[in-house]
């Protein structure tokens, strides 16, 4: 089912595509010009899964520990600030651009995880900038499952 909310997300797109089509510009090009101005922002999201009895008990203490005893690295990034943005909601912020969410199912054994990467585009090539932060986005999440 649809939502209004996808009914405006749909019809937003829409105009804008039709204004830049208008001047000559695709929305893909403009993405490309926010790129160069804002950096290139990548997302990516996968889950922690937790197995076997005891995994609510097991999930909850790695929350836990991330609060009390931040890690000051993940894998090769440096980790500069944990903040507890909700009782289970947590972000982790990088020293490379890059940021996590973090926050425990409600009904799966697991540790949702909610990536974003950050990639300034220094020599005006967008698509290799994406390419530069999705990759350590992949970086960041073997060193979160490992």
């Amino acid at each position: 089912m649809i939502t209004t909310l996808q009914n405006r997300a749909a019809l937003a797109v829409a105009s804008m595509t039709a204004a830049y089509a208008a001047r000559g510009v695709s929305l893909l090009e403009m993405l490309d010009v926010l790129d160069r101005t804002y950096g290139a922002h990548v997302t990516a999201n996968f889950s922690l899964r937790y197995e076997g009895i005891g995994w609510r008990e097991r999930r909850d203490a790695t929350v836990a520990r991330l609060v009390s005893a931040p890690p000051t690295h993940i894998g090769q990034a440096v980790v500069e600030r944990v903040e507890r943005l909700a009782p289970d909601v947590l972000r982790i912020e990088l020293g490379d651009g890059v940021r996590v969410l973090v926050r425990p199912s409600g009904t799966e054994p697991k540790l949702k995880c909610y990536c974003e990467g950050v990639e300034a585009v220094t020599d005006g090539d967008a698509a290799a900038a994406r390419a530069r932060a999705t990759e350590r986005l992949v970086v960041l999440r073997a060193a979160l499952e490992a």
